[in-house]
């Protein structure tokens, strides 16, 4: 067993000498042509070589815990995403729980855009969300030949109680006439209703 037997090639930091193990895993996960990889190798995000395999040291913001993020190549991307979001496990949240569960355990550059990326493009997600706009409703006509023949009604309230005891407004319009009326009522019961349609 070679000393890079443990070693995850895609998101190994490349061997400093010219070691054949790394540069033939590297022509076949494409790392060498993988510019994040090779960029975050170099830039201040705190990366570390734990088992010959690259990760970076992350804190939360209140500097009370920190993980080991494996940093991934752009190949990798779209694996990590599909179990992260689309898998059983998944569950297809949405961004900001998605991400938060992405960050446990992976770093890449651009990975919120990413993360929203998915989301937004996730076919699942939009046939389950529906359109964003609901389209409204055709008006219609009600024909109508006589008054009465067909009324509309509402009631409104509860209000403060009047002298007279009552709460509430029972409000009646004719389509025919198109004329309202108002009716105050002390309270919501379907006999109280009847009576005053009646009477109406």
């Amino acid at each position: 067993m070679t000393s890079h037997g443990n070693a995850d090639a895609v998101c190994r930091r490349p061997c400093r000498e010219n070691c054949k193990h790394c540069s033939n895993a590297e022509k076949k996960f494409g790392i060498e042509t993988d510019n994040s990889v090779k960029i975050l190798t170099s830039t201040s995000v705190d990366p570390g070589l734990h088992d010959g395999v690259l990760y970076r040291r992350w804190e939360n913001d209140d500097g009370r815990s920190c993980r080991w993020q494996l940093i991934l190549s752009k190949s990798r991307i779209p694996e990590v995403l599909r179990e992260t979001h689309d898998s059983a496990s998944g569950r297809h949240f949405g961004v900001m729980k998605t991400l938060s569960k992405t960050r446990e355990q992976f770093y890449w550059d651009r990975l919120r855009a990413d993360v929203e990326k998915w989301c937004k493009e996730c076919h699942a997600c939009g046939a389950r969300k529906g359109p964003k706009t609901r389209s409204e409703g055709r008006l219609q006509r009600c024909n109508v030949d006589a008054p009465f023949e067909r009324m509309t009604l509402d009631i409104l309230g509860p209000f403060p109680v009047t002298t007279k005891g009552n709460r509430y407004v029972l409000v009646l319009m004719d389509y025919f006439t198109e004329c309202p009326e108002a009716i105050p009522i002390p309270d919501q019961e379907v006999s109280i209703v009847a009576e005053e349609l009646v009477r109406s």
